[in-house]
């Protein structure tokens, strides 16, 4: 029941314990539970400890504290002002709750907006809930409710948030986010993405984990599984950091793809100009990978599925986002395929420590490689080319001097034509074989196969200080101590110029071109070479063979193995003035063959004294002591002093064996030393023995180096034995497979394996083998003995075996001895091994010895009826001792679980084994078979019966113990 006590006055004022209430009409009230409030209507206000409240309706709960306001309710506080439609107030508390079209405005510039309100004024703690949304300075954010700490400067978002920048044009949703109003830091953690734009640019999208926004320095950080996409561009990475409005900065294997291109390191740098990608960096381990054809992957195996360039750091510059410009620099590696590969299929692998590549249209244009380059170039041709003529190889050079190198080049096919010099019809010497690299091109791929690319290609390797590749004109012009290889073939000048389309080569020097094959060297100004059909011409040439130094104004290679030269000189004398000298209008040379020439002329001291009209003479090698003079090199070097190469003797002992000494000499760096015996007797033995021995004088190297490797073959020793050995050791660590010899790529042997053998039968039907294996593997003590890695083992197993045979002699017949007849039924065997096997690891020795013998008794009887019966019993005895220790190791963990790179020694782990084991055994096996045999008719066609044969069998195996 309510009660209600009134007063209506005009204008009436009254005084409360806390707040002043004012209103046009005032009515006092108790409620059923006895609650008495005071209820203003018109104009109501209540003001008090810095607080003004109006609006349409008040009332006041004196005994709960509470005072509520409703209709156009206006709030102001020393900090803020708030509309709503209805509040209510606790003064105790200092709490206040706003509802219906609550807007909020703080002294500092914030307005908010919501549906609902809670104010806590001693915190001075405000949340807006229902479609919230507060406005400060250049940023608007957005939620289901937003919460603001003016204490902590901090304004906080919960559900289906939204925050816009608009000074960037960017906008953030996301679950949640906060905000510091003082540092201007915002995290938004829970799904956020971002979308922002740049003018008329395509739109920016980012997707993460977690972002931070930095007001202040302009910055927002994605963190977590950060997708990033703006128009054809998509990068993936850990983090992502957006500075400014034009930088975008991907840490934690980032991976971007634009148009085909997909770029990866482990920072990329974006920069961006009018929403479109500018430049790009990329930096650590940076790779750029490009498409290409599809349908080679349909043709081919082993061939690359990617343009690839990769470096330490990769920069690409972009107009109007077509690409320009491509630098990398450090490490620098790149993969090129061509885009027309139709008649020829090819790929260019190249390395240095730049490469610089410049774009026209979006395509490849040009390619500078600088600093210590290498490259590949391997090529595939689909069908057969028209022979190069004279006319096609004018074409080689612009120079004119150059032309006419590679116009003999291509004239040396028609060398074979018969006359007095080249050599007589039918001879081997009238045409060229071709070279076993010289691939014979097909007309068509295999249809249903893949052709394997790296099997099948032509390859060409070059290398030099630097290298232009103009893409276009399909030329790579390569300088500085250039060097080009095909096949056996290898061209070393100071430029090179390579028409990949032609398959051309052109080189000139201002000291000397070197054109080296198999064992022939051409030296010139100048040179010219045809890759089919592997012709190559050098002005004012020379070249040595044998014991002759050849020279001539023109010198052409008609194949692998026969020189032309025009207007030449051939001496032995190796001073730079000779004593004497023969010219030659014309001179062959066949390597390994003879040389033929004609219109000679002999010199002594350039003085002319005879005149031959033909000559010739035997090359071919005999086996005669002497200085290896054909293989001597002798120079200096800016980083490596002078040097001695290849010099060495060779000693024909006698019929049987011979020796091969040689020595190298670097006088900064090393001095290796070779012995090669080679032992040969025909029906007895063959075999061979070689040391190698290599001392280094550097400080900084891990020490000298040996190896020995030996083959011996013996099928009949002593008559009666067989015995066959390989041996294979070397010092703890080998830098290369060959010690005689420095290259700067070689392919260290997993493990030298050594072997020996010795076998012999006896007439009784006994044999006896012993062997031994070692097995080594250099370079595998890397000092951790936390792997344990192998460094070698040794085994030597012996056997002695015999031929089984029965307990007494003679023949089995009715009437015998019962007792010797049934004897005779026995058979017996026997046999005894041994074993020794040692293996030694970095944490880890062993050795163990074993032992082995076996005893056989077999009963087999005549048949019984139908019946086969046989009996048998087998024992065996088996020794084994063991020795090894295991040394214990271990490595620390930090606090963060990253492994500290120390090994300590903990003998607490060590194992130790030392004891032997005897195991024998006994085994009865008994065995009783019979055969059945059936015949059925069945008359099918011609057949008319079938015969089939049924074995069953029983057995009992007994093993005591």
């Amino acid at each position: 029941m309510l009660v209600v006590l009134s007063v209506a006055v005009s204008g009436v004022r009254a005084q409360g314990d806390r707040l002043k209430t004012s209103g046009d009409h005032a009515a006092m009230r108790t409620l059923e539970d006895g609650t008495r409030l005071t209820e203003l209507t018109g104009n109501a206000s209540l003001v008090g400890q810095g607080l003004d409240l109006s609006g349409d309706i008040g009332r006041l709960f004196f005994d709960l504290d509470e005072a509520e306001v409703v209709g156009n309710v206006h709030l102001v506080t020393d900090s803020l002002e708030l509309w709503c439609d209805s509040l209510r107030v606790w003064q105790l508390r200092n709490e206040g709750r706003a509802f219906g079209q609550v807007r909020i405005e703080t002294a500092d510039g914030v307005r908010g907006f919501g549906h609902r309100a809670i104010y806590l004024r001693d915190q001075d703690w405000l949340a807006l809930i229902g479609n919230a949304r507060v406005l400060q300075a250049d940023q608007v954010v957005a939620g289901d409710s937003v919460t603001i700490d003016r204490r902590k400067g901090q304004l906080e978002s919960f559900g289906n948030v939204i925050v816009i920048d608009t000074a960037n044009d960017a906008t953030v949703h996301g679950e949640h986010a906060i905000f510091d109003q003082e540092t201007g830091l915002g995290i938004v953690d829970s799904v956020p993405v971002l979308r922002m734009r740049e003018g008329d640019g395509p739109m920016t999208r980012v997707d993460a984990e977690l972002m931070v926004f930095d007001r202040e320095s302009e910055t927002q950080t994605a963190i977590g599984n950060v997708d990033f996409r703006q128009g054809l561009s998509r990068a993936h990475a850990d983090t992502a950091r957006i500075v400014g409005r034009n930088l975008l900065v991907l840490t934690g294997s980032p991976t971007m793809e634009q148009e085909g291109r997909i770029m990866q390191g482990r920072e990329i740098r974006i920069w961006s100009v009018e929403g479109k990608v500018d430049h790009i960096e990329v930096y650590d381990e940076a790779t750029l990978t490009d498409s290409t054809p599809d349908t080679l992957a349909m043709e081919f195996s082993g061939i690359p599925l990617a343009n690839t360039l990769s470096g330490d750091t990769l920069e690409i510059d972009f107009d109007e986002g077509l690409i320009q410009s491509t630098r990398v620099r450090g490490n620098a590696h790149s993969v090129y395929l061509p885009e027309d590969q139709e008649s020829v299929v090819s790929v260019n692998d190249v390395r240095g420590e730049t490469i610089d590549i410049r774009f026209e249209d979006g395509r490849v244009d040009v390619v500078d490689v600088r600093g210590s380059v290498e490259g590949s170039y391997l090529f595939y041709e689909r069908r057969f080319e028209a022979p190069v003529d004279s006319a096609t190889a004018d074409s080689l050079a612009t120079a004119a001097e150059l032309a006419e190198l590679t116009e003999l080049a291509a004239q040396a096919e028609l060398a074979d034509r018969p006359d007095s010099l080249t050599a007589t019809p039918g001879h081997s010497l009238a045409t060229g074989s071709p070279d076993s690299l010289a691939l014979a091109s097909t007309d068509s791929l295999p249809r249903g196969d893949l052709v394997d690319f790296r099997s099948t290609a032509q390859a060409v390797q070059y290398s030099g200080d630097q290298t232009h590749f103009d893409i276009p004109g399909r030329r790579i012009d390569i300088s500085g101590d250039s060097r080009v290889q095909h096949g056996t073939l290898i061209l070393i000048a100071d430029e090179v110029r390579f028409d990949t389309e032609r398959r051309e080569l052109l080189a000139e020097d201002d000291n000397v071109v070197r054109l080296i094959d198999t064992d022939t060297e051409l030296i010139g100004a100048r040179m010219g070479y045809l890759f089919d059909p592997q012709t190559g011409a050098v002005a004012d040439g020379a070249t040595r063979y044998s014991d002759g130094f050849y020279e001539g104004a023109e010198i052409r290679r008609i194949d692998k193995s026969t020189m032309l030269i025009e207007h030449g000189t051939f001496t032995s004398c190796d001073l730079a003035d000779p004593h004497y000298h023969f010219n030659a209008r014309k001179m062959k040379l066949k390597v390994g063959e003879n040389v033929v020439a004609r219109q000679i002329s002999m010199h002594i001291s350039n003085i002319p004294v005879m005149v031959l009209p033909f000559y010739y003479k035997e090359l071919k090698r005999g086996r005669r002591s002497g200085i290896l003079f054909p293989n001597v090199n002798i120079g200096v070097s800016s980083r490596d002093g002078r040097y001695v190469r290849d010099m060495g003797y060779y000693w024909a002992t006698n019929e049987y064996t011979d020796f091969k000494f040689e020595m190298d000499y670097t006088e900064r760096r090393e001095a290796t030393f070779k012995i090669e015996n080679v032992y040969v007797k025909r029906y007895s033995f063959d075999g061979r023995a070689r040391f190698e021995y290599l001392r280094k004088f550097s400080e900084d190297t891990e020490g000298d180096e040996w190896k020995f490797t030996s083959e011996h073959r013996q099928p009949e020793l002593w008559e009666d034995w067989r015995a066959s050995a390989k041996i294979e050791v070397s010092s703890k660590n080998v830098t290369r497979t060959n010690l005689s010899t420095n290259h700067n790529r070689d392919l260290i042997d997993g493990q030298l394996y050594s072997t020996a053998s010795m076998s012999r039968s006896f007439d009784s039907g006994a044999s006896v083998n012993f062997s031994f294996t070692r097995r080594q593997f250099p370079n595998a003590d890397d000092g951790d003995p936390i792997d344990d890695a192998r460094i070698s083992e040794f085994n030597v197993p012996l056997a002695l075996s015999f031929k089984s045979g029965p307990v007494i002699g003679g023949t089995k017949r009715p009437g015998n001895n019962l007792a010797a007849n049934f004897l005779r039924d026995f058979t017996w065997s026997q046999g005894y091994s041994a074993r020794y096997d040692q293996q030694r690891r970095e944490a880890f020795e062993s050795d163990a010895a074993s032992g082995n013998l076996r005893y056989g008794l077999n009963w087999a009887p005549d048949k019984v009826g139908p019946l086969r019966i046989s009996s048998g019993a087998t024992f065996t005895d088996n020794w084994v001792y063991t020795n090894s220790e295991k040394l214990g190791y271990i490595k620390f963990t930090a606090p963060d679980s990253s492994v500290i790179d120390e090994t300590i020694r903990d003998p607490s782990q060590d194992e130790v084994v030392d004891g032997s084991d005897n195991r024998m055994a006994l085994n009865i096996s008994n065995v009783a078979s019979t055969d059945v045999y059936g015949f059925f008719a069945p008359h099918i066609g011609a057949l008319r019966g079938i015969k089939h044969k049924m074995i069953a069998a029983v057995s009992w195996n007994l093993r005591p113990g």
